[in-house]
């Protein structure tokens, strides 16, 4: 006969506890709607594993050193085993006996279920006292957001007069590995949207049915509606979400007013140093900065109903497992397009966790206090900046050639990008008339607006003097390389075409078949074969490059436009000898010449932005001797 070891048998007897409790007692016996209580015994059963295998590391090191055996490590060892084993056992069960709970009626259906759309498995959650009444398809807000076990809480009344059929999407819990988050488009939850609606109609023999969508899901539902109308009975939206970024600044104007009302200085200061929505960086802090005290003062002034049950209690429900419910987040990031990846280091000594991570401490104030002034107080920089704005400007046109940075907002069709600020719309040229203005008026009154444009002008998707989203953080933190891509305007591709130039040319008040469009900002890949000249030679790209950092990029030193009578000429350097060894050895900067353009004839100072201004000058002088020889102008 075999002896079992005691620990083994009280294993065992764990294991046959867990194993009957997830597979028979909690649904069919206990009706359990709810895992707070699962949550607490996997959090023990956690805790008691990491402080088991802690200590068992820390009695063998003491013990050794002292010579001694260890009979209590390998005791603590044996417990953090059976509670770690006991733990992974609880959420694979957890995860394949998850469940709604059953519904009372004449003909119910109460089901958990997962399907394949368009490839995909996806999850619903289908409930009703009558498989016969019409479906109600709900739309959870979000996108991410969960609400299986909320909907069956908040619904429940609906389950008498319909068939209540929440759809877990892509990106969210149950749903969230469906598709890649960097695949997640709009055009993804349009087309899963169609695909469910088909799958409900068909399983339930309804030709039309009900759809309901509550904060994303009602604009979600809007547009699921408009595309096939012929699909619903009805659409309901609640929590209706037309215009997202005018409800984001309302909001954030909400959370500073009460903040500056009650007294809450830490936090209007706060909020008025990241200024209003929208932002390009550090989106989902900005967000919770003003959202989470905005819900605290609504639950306080009794604005939020049914308090005792929020979306966190939801999130207990037993139609989520444990894995549904744990974020695992070390040395990870989720970047701004929802992809999570993993950082090369989550050693970031100067930021503190928690709430207050932004705040400076003395030490660090100090740094930046030394850094700033070096800057405000450099009579060299303020002469170079003084120089910017007294000759620099957003784009120039001269001899009839538009030259500016960065690029002209646009979109994929080609037609100019429509930009909102502050209620009103510019698009093309009239929006790099107010960069200008902006900028100018940022120099001038160094407000807190400026500062923030000028920021934006720098690196900025719609600033026509960046035209990409920056993405230093990744190239600095994370290895894989598919993250450092910069998503860029579609000018830089669109630039190549010749009726797309002519019209941005003509936009400028241009000759669309002469001029042409002199651009910097892009380095010109010549070792991978790109060339300088685009769309018939209408544009130039003439990045410098002249900076070594470049050279590994272009396989060049840069290129220098030459304008003379005759036409254009492109000097194309190569690499840019050391000053030392160019003036030791006699050497220069090597060059290969490009003619862009030759003119029949030579090009006289009449036919140049400088012979209109001399023109319009002799014009009048013209009009002022005559107004003197007919007496229109009296001798003084």
């Amino acid at each position: 006969m075999i002896r079992l070891k005691p620990m083994l048998v009280v294993w065992s007897a764990s294991a046959l506890v867990v194993v009957l409790y997830y597979g028979v007692l909690r649904q069919h016996v206990f009706h359990m709607e709810d895992t707070h209580a699962e949550v607490h015994v996997a959090v023990a059963f956690l805790v008691v594993t990491m402080v088991g295998l802690v200590a068992a590391f820390i009695i063998r090191v003491v013990t050794a050193i002292m010579g001694r055996p260890a009979p209590a490590a390998a005791l603590s060892f044996r417990v953090a085993l059976l509670t770690g084993t006991l733990l992974m056992l609880m959420v694979v069960l957890s995860q394949v006996t998850a469940y709604t709970p059953q519904v009372a009626g004449v003909r119910p259906v109460s089901e958990l279920r997962s399907v394949e759309v368009n490839g995909r498995t996806e999850w619903l959650s289908i409930r009703g006292q009558d498989r016969t009444k019409p479906v109600l398809l709900f739309l959870s807000g979000g996108p991410g957001g969960s609400h299986l076990a909320t909907a069956r809480h908040y619904f429940a009344s609906l389950e008498s007069d319909y068939v209540v059929v929440v759809w877990e999407q892509p990106g969210a819990a149950k749903s969230f590995g469906a598709i890649a988050p960097e695949d997640l488009t709009l055009d993804t939850y349009l087309a899963d949207g169609e695909a469910i609606t088909a799958h409900q109609r068909g399983e339930f023999d309804q030709d039309r049915i009900y759809l309901m969508g509550e904060s994303w899901g009602s604009a979600l539902g809007l547009m699921m509606a408009r595309q096939h109308p012929e699909y619903y009975r009805a659409f309901v939206g609640t929590g209706q979400m037309v215009d997202f970024l005018e409800t984001e600044r309302i909001d954030y104007q909400m959370a500073l007013d009460d903040a500056r009302r009650i007294g809450d200085e830490q936090l209007a200061d706060r909020l008025a140093a990241q200024g209003p929505p929208p932002y390009t960086s550090g989106v989902a802090l900005k967000t919770y900065a003003y959202l989470s005290p905005l819900y605290g003062t609504m639950a306080r002034t009794g604005q939020l109903n049914d308090a005792p049950f929020s979306t966190m209690d939801g999130f207990f429900g037993v139609e989520y497992g444990l894995l549904d419910k744990i974020n695992f987040s070390l040395s990870c990031v989720t970047l701004n397009n929802g992809r999570r990846v993993e950082l090369d280091s989550a050693y970031f000594p100067t930021i503190d966790d928690g709430a207050d991570c932004y705040e400076l401490t003395e030490e660090e104030r100090h740094i930046i206090d030394d850094l700033r002034s070096y800057f405000l107080e450099s009579k060299a920089l303020q002469r170079h900046v003084d120089y910017l704005y007294e000759r620099g400007s957003m784009y120039m046109c001269y001899n009839g050639n538009l030259l500016f940075h960065g690029c002209v907002p646009m979109n994929e069709d080609g037609s100019f990008r429509t930009i909102t600020y502050k209620g009103e719309e510019y698009t093309g040229r009239a929006w790099m008339d107010f960069c200008e203005e902006k900028a100018r008026a940022a120099w001038n009154e160094h407000t807190q607006e400026g500062l923030d444009f000028m920021y934006f002008l720098w690196c900025g998707l719609l600033a026509p003097t960046s035209g990409r989203s920056f993405t230093t953080f990744e190239r600095s933190f994370i290895s894989d390389e598919s993250t450092w891509k910069e998503p860029s305007d579609p000018y830089f591709r669109l630039i190549k075409e010749e009726e797309i130039c002519e019209k941005i040319l003509a936009e400028f008040g241009l000759d669309p078949k002469h001029g042409h469009i002199i651009n910097g900002h892009v380095p010109v890949k010549v070792k991978k074969g790109e060339s300088p000249l685009r769309a018939n030679g209408r544009a130039i790209i003439i990045d410098g490059g002249f900076a070594t950092p470049y050279h590994s990029k272009t396989g060049i030193s840069g290129y220098t436009l030459i304008y003379n009578s005759r036409g254009l000429r492109l000097l194309q350097h190569q690499t840019v000898a050391n000053v030392r060894e160019a003036l030791r050895e006699n050497r220069d900067i090597e060059s290969v010449s490009q003619t862009v353009e030759l003119q029949a004839r030579s090009c006289l100072v009449r036919d140049t932005d400088r012979g209109a201004a001399i023109m319009d000058e002799i014009a009048d002088l013209h009009a002022l001797l005559r107004a003197y020889q007919t007496g229109h102008i009296k001798p003084q």
